[in-house]
C-alpha cells in the first residue's frame, strides 16, 4: 500500500506474538486448572492485581456471580478474587482457560497487551476501551465497556451466550 503511495522507506515490522505460544491442548487447559485448583463454574480473568487496571470496580461488579474471579501478578490491593502470580507460559494457559477475560483498566492504555493476548487465546474481552484498547476492541469485534455499572450485564450476556 504505501510503496504504491511513493513512499520508499517502508519496513515490514512483524507482530511482536509468537502464535504458537498461544495454542494449548484440552489436556494441557485441564492439568492447568486442576493444579490451580478451579472448579467447573466459569473462570473470569479481570486483570493484574492492580487498582488502575479496575479491578477493585470490577470484582465489586462481578460479586455474586457463580463464577471464579481471577487476577494475575503482585497482589497489590486485597479483593475477593483469586490471584495467581505465574510465569508467562501458565499465564497464557489462564487466559485460554478463562471463559471470558476482563480488561477495565481506569487509564489510557496504549494498547492492551492483555486483550491481544486473550484474543489470541481465543477468549472473548470485555474492556473499557480507553485508549488504543478501544481500536483493538472493535476492530476484533469484542465487547467495550465504558462503565462499571454495565459490566455484569455484559458478562452475563456473554456466559449465556458462548
Amino acid at each position: 500500500y504505501f510503496l504504491k503511495k511513493g513512499y520508499k522507506n517502508v519496513k515490514l515490522i512483524y507482530n511482536s506474538f509468537d502464535e504458537n505460544f498461544f495454542d494449548f491442548s484440552e489436556e494441557e487447559i485441564n492439568l492447568f486448572k486442576k493444579r490451580y485448583g478451579f472448579d467447573e463454574r466459569p473462570i473470569i480473568y479481570i486483570g493484574n492485581c492492580l487498582k488502575a487496571k479496575g479491578v477493585v470496580e470490577s470484582c465489586e461488579a462481578l460479586k455474586n456471580l457463580n463464577v471464579n474471579l481471577v487476577t494475575s501478578g503482585e497482589k497489590t490491593v486485597n479483593i475477593p478474587a483469586k490471584n495467581l502470580d505465574l510465569e508467562y507460559k501458565d499465564y497464557l494457559k489462564l487466559l485460554q482457560a478463562s471463559t471470558i477475560v476482563v480488561t477495565m483498566s481506569k487509564f489510557k492504555e496504549g494498547w492492551c497487551t492483555t486483550a491481544h493476548e486473550a484474543m489470541l487465546c481465543k477468549t472473548p474481552v470485555i474492556g473499557s476501551g480507553k485508549g488504543g484498547m478501544q481500536e483493538l476492541l472493535e476492530g476484533a469485534k469484542q465487547i467495550v465497556c465504558q462503565d462499571f455499572g454495565d459490566l455484569r450485564n455484559k458478562v452475563q450476556y456473554l456466559l449465556k451466550n458462548q
